[in-house]
């Protein structure tokens, strides 16, 4: 089987997983007129989600590579002696750019722009952070490396990642439900993840370390959860989501793309992290 064929069943399970628990849990009620509730996305959906990108990772890796493949897998997991430089981007980062931003939409438009200070939201993005990424940084991107640059292969890969959380993306931010601004909403938090994920897909292609894109990944979602402005409307959350999405795209664009394109060992750690020779 070749890599493409692997990512594309990757995703068409991750997918499914996504999609058919959204089906079985929700699609009864809609189909009696009712909605779904927080309670749908938050304690059952979005917990089956993350699981279900572990779950799949780790069996398609199984399949494919045998025990040693699994090994190699979560051996990503301990490359955590690298340069401090590198914990400082995939912590700092995320949160320092939404803070500027807020602050200042709250000097410059509004007081509800101000951010929550909810410090034990952290703890809602650490199950999220370190099981996704065995199957986005894990499993996905070394596949679709062999097959893309570095970073059309990080922009797809983001693409996918926010598309995936379409079944609980209305329960997400402080603003929820979105109502007529779930569609904006949803825009603006694709384009967050896939900028995030060219900066996750940067990181690994330097450190070839796990560890740093789960953290980055924890990152960004706790200080979603952390500062998101608790006062701001639909309205005013789909508009600050966009304006993030917008900056840290301009980081990307200015900054990250003239580094990673190119970046030859982006192409040894994807071939590495192959796992071909564990077979």
């Amino acid at each position: 089987m070749n890599s493409r064929s692997q990512v594309l069943k990757y995703f068409l399970l991750v997918f499914a997983v996504s999609y058919g628990a959204f089906l079985v849990v929700v699609g009864p009620r809609l189909l009696h007129g009712g909605t779904e509730t927080a309670a749908d996305a938050e304690y059952i959906l979005f917990p089956v989600l993350v699981v279900g990108v572990f779950l799949v990772s780790v069996s398609m890796t199984a399949v494919l590579y045998g025990r040693s493949g699994v090994k190699h897998l979560f051996a990503g997991e301990t490359r955590w002696n690298v340069n401090p430089g590198w914990y400082a981007f995939a912590l700092l980062l995320c949160p320092g750019v939404m803070l500027a931003l807020i602050f200042a939409l709250a000097w410059l438009v509004s007081p509800v722009f101000r951010p929550n200070d909810f410090a034990l939201g952290i703890s809602f993005a650490i199950m999220p952070g370190f099981l996704e990424e065995f199957g986005w940084m894990g499993f996905a991107y070394p596949h679709m490396r062999k097959s893309m640059t570095p970073f059309r292969a990080a922009v797809l890969l983001g693409i996918l990642w926010g598309l995936w959380h379409a079944p609980v993306v209305d329960f997400l931010g402080a603003a929820a439900p979105h109502r007529q601004y779930w569609l904006p909403f949803f825009l603006a938090f694709i384009a967050i993840v896939s900028a995030v994920r060219v900066f996750i897909v940067w990181l690994y292609s330097h450190t070839e370390s796990l560890l740093l894109a789960q953290l980055t990944h924890v990152s960004l979602t706790g200080s979603l959860v952390m500062f998101d402005p608790v006062r701001a409307s639909p309205a005013q959350e789909a508009l600050w989501y966009a304006l993030y999405g917008a900056t840290l795209w301009g980081i990307v664009v200015i900054w990250i793309r003239p580094r990673l394109t190119g970046t030859s060992s982006l192409a040894n750690a994807a071939n590495r992290s192959t796992l071909s020779r564990t077979r």
